[in-house]
């Protein structure tokens, strides 16, 4: 499967006006029917916004994880995920006046998905990523929305 992200949602500053929120990811899984199954995913993400605070100008952001889930067939209908990984983290804001903050920092991102089989081999796929950052400095967490697309053969 195949997933880009629709939604971002920055852990500071949660009113901030996105400007960009790039990425791409590639989850691969042995799913068999009606049983629990694993998946492993990398992800790419590229992610800019200009919070409401006057004393940052914009916050970059880019990133890159690998993560693990565990998956449950309901029903026989569709799958629910549960998943966690690590990734680095590489954060760059500007400030007003002109100064420049940069970190880079691991992170584990904690995630939950849905797939839906669409036909016999067309699966559609909602996660959502939560990038928590509790330390200080530069660097910021964030909550995005990806959709998918995949096929089983």
């Amino acid at each position: 499967m195949f997933e880009f992200p629709v939604l971002l949602r920055p852990q500071t500053y949660s009113g901030a006006e996105v400007r960009e929120n790039l990425g791409l990811g590639y989850v691969l899984a042995f799913a068999p029917k009606n049983q629990v199954f694993i998946a492993i995913g990398i992800n790419w993400a590229r992610m800019e916004w200009r919070p409401s605070n006057p004393e940052v100008e914009v916050i970059e952001i880019k990133q890159i994880d690998i993560s693990q889930s565990l998956n449950f067939w309901l029903w026989r209908t569709f799958a629910i995920g549960l998943g966690v990984g690590f990734g680095v983290m590489d954060t760059f804001v500007l400030l007003s006046g002109g100064r420049a903050e940069h970190q880079i920092v691991p992170y584990v991102p904690l995630q939950v998905g849905l797939v839906i089989p669409v036909g016999a081999r067309l699966h559609l796929g909602l996660r959502l990523v939560h990038t928590p950052f509790m330390g200080s400095g530069a660097a910021s967490g964030n909550t995005r929305l990806l959709i998918g697309v995949g096929g089983s053969f």
